[in-house]
């Protein structure tokens, strides 16, 4: 071979013009080239001030890197169905969770027998806890002295103060929340003051939230089992329909243990709107007693037929806007900011109440509020003065699009799929301590945009 006929000088000859050609010839050509092709038009530099600044660029280090962002272990403890909605928004932020177990796929019998409950220390490996069900009965994942320090779940304490009926009740009843109509357990007596003088209606039910009928109070009194609950009797009307609105409100907790817990409110800037099947009685007048008690259940009442907001006259031409801004553009801006005022004030209303019932609690865990956020759901009526009525409270609210039966030409859907990858995404920064930036949080006044507004 060629390199073995070599001699040493040779050799070393050979070396020192490789050595020229890698250091110093790139030098050499480049400032001849700069210098060739500066003109007339270019500015004139300096041969020296250009090797100057070449070499010091050469001895310069990197420019830093940005710090990646970190992300999360998450496990879905009881989501059955691995398309599950929340399970499908996990998979679709790698950025944020990565990676996402779902538990029921790995540990269920494929013949559909009940899946075991993870160990503590199976969940241990993950940093987000995803359940359905409120999952605080599992003292050991979820008591304050068997919850890791680096685990956030998406339930916390304070909710079940107010996501049953029948906790609302108490906690309304309890905590002067006049905007909760008020129920009552059946019977009742009115001597002893149960129910208000003046008072017209109830509504009337079963336990179980069924067999719903509009009553004269006199006829309530003698019902021996059941519930009650107070008739907004002068709602508001959109097209001669009367309607309820689902605002979702996320809660992210914040405080260190031994120290006040403390809740951080955002509302979501779209809502579900549903409407009567039928028109409300009075046809477009205060209806007589007569009309509504022999109105039938489906125009007082929203019920499972009940009509998509895309099917109102007046809502129908800015259904590609969504819910929230169809309505606003049928009954004026001014009136819709007024209702979503006392939205955000109801929440915190809420909020506020359940936690000082809970925050003892909370303050126990190792990072006392820091490891627990929430979704939930409240269900409103608004009346003619719109004033809002929180009916209901809804934890883990349902994210599986519904359409009434013969309602179409509607998307339920992609609104839906917005909300959870916010809430997901605004979930993430808080638990990094990140920015309302990188949450996509709109501060308080902030015009609309698709994200949560902070309350103040």
């Amino acid at each position: 071979m060629v390199l073995t006929c070599l001699s040493r000088a040779g050799i070393a000859a050979m070396g020192l013009t490789l050595l020229w050609m890698a250091f110093v010839a790139p030098e050499h050509l480049e400032l001849q080239h700069a210098a060739f092709r500066a003109d007339a038009d270019s500015p004139k530099i300096p041969m020296a001030s250009a090797l100057t600044e070449r070499a010091a660029a050469k001895r310069a280090p990197p420019p830093p890197q940005a710090a990646a962002k970190r992300t999360f272990r998450v496990i879905v403890a009881d989501l059955k169905a691995k398309n599950h909605p929340w399970f499908l928004s996990f998979e679709r932020l790698p950025e944020d969770f990565r990676p996402v177990m779902h538990w029921m796929s790995y540990a269920g019998d494929t013949m559909g027998a009940k899946a075991r409950r993870p160990t503590a220390q199976e969940m241990a490996g993950y940093d987000f806890w995803f359940f359905h069900a409120y999952p605080f009965s599992f003292r050991e994942y979820l008591s304050p002295g068997s919850m890791p320090r680096h685990v956030m779940v998406n339930h916390m304490p304070p909710t079940a103060e107010f996501t049953q009926k029948s906790t609302l009740m108490l906690l309304a009843n309890s905590e002067g929340l006049a905007f909760v109509p008020r129920m009552y357990s059946l019977p009742v007596d009115r001597l002893a003051g149960d129910i208000p003088e003046g008072l017209r209606y109830l509504v009337a039910k079963n336990r179980g939230h069924r067999g719903v009928k509009l009553m004269p109070v006199d006829k309530v009194l003698l019902m021996k089992e059941g519930l009650a609950q107070t008739f907004i009797e002068r709602p508001l009307l959109v097209d001669g329909a009367k309607f309820d609105m689902g605002s979702y409100v996320l809660l992210l907790g914040g405080g260190e243990q031994g120290a006040t817990a403390t809740l951080r409110i955002l509302v979501f800037d779209e809502i579900s709107l549903r409407f009567c099947a039928q028109d409300y009685p009075g046809a477009g007048k205060e209806p007589s007693a007569e009309e509504l008690l022999t109105a039938p259940p489906g125009a007082l009442f929203v019920d499972d037929r009940f009509r998509s907001f895309w099917n109102l006259p007046s809502l129908r031409p800015n259904r590609g806007l969504g819910a929230r801004r169809a309505l606003r553009e049928a009954i004026g801006r001014e009136r819709m900011a007024t209702i979503d005022r006392n939205v955000a004030a109801n929440a915190v209303a809420v909020a506020a109440a359940a936690l000082r019932r809970q925050a003892a609690r909370m303050a126990e865990y190792p990072r006392s509020g820091q490891h627990f956020w929430e979704l939930v759901r409240m269900d409103n009526t608004v009346d003619a003065d719109l004033k809002v009525h929180t009916v209901e409270i809804n934890m883990s609210p349902n994210m599986v699009s519904y359409q009434s039966p013969g309602q179409a030409d509607g998307d339920d859907v992609t609104w839906r799929r917005r909300l959870m990858d916010a809430t997901l995404r605004a979930v993430a920064a808080w638990a990094r301590g990140g920015s309302e930036a990188e949450a996509r949080v709109l501060p308080p006044g902030a015009s609309d945009g698709e994200a949560f507004r902070e309350v103040e």
